[in-house]
């Protein structure tokens, strides 16, 4: 069966989604930054998951899941500005 995937719906779900993970990740771990570093890491792991929709994954499933990984990593770089190796783990498990 054939269905189609409407990319601007696919991104803005995907940035509405990220801001909320990212807004409660925020408050649970107690980490303060403005809302537009939010919305900035929101739109990339948005921008990052439509590019990742296309590639396929249906022999690779470990590099599916290594590029969400990557994913959510790129989300919290940017929103929280990661140093530390311990406060990276606990924003990450959140995050997941």
């Amino acid at each position: 069966m054939y269905g189609e995937i409407y990319i601007d719906v696919v991104f803005v779900t995907n940035l509405l989604m990220d801001y909320i993970v990212l807004r409660i990740t925020g408050r649970l771990l107690r980490l303060r930054t403005n809302r537009w570093r939010y919305l900035a890491g929101a739109a990339a792991g948005a921008f990052f998951s439509c590019l990742i929709l296309y590639l396929p994954f249906e022999k690779n499933l470990l590099m599916g899941i290594f590029l969400h990984g990557a994913c959510a990593f790129l989300m919290l770089r940017i929103a929280f500005c990661i140093r530390k190796g311990v406060c990276w783990q606990k924003q990450w498990s959140c995050c997941i």
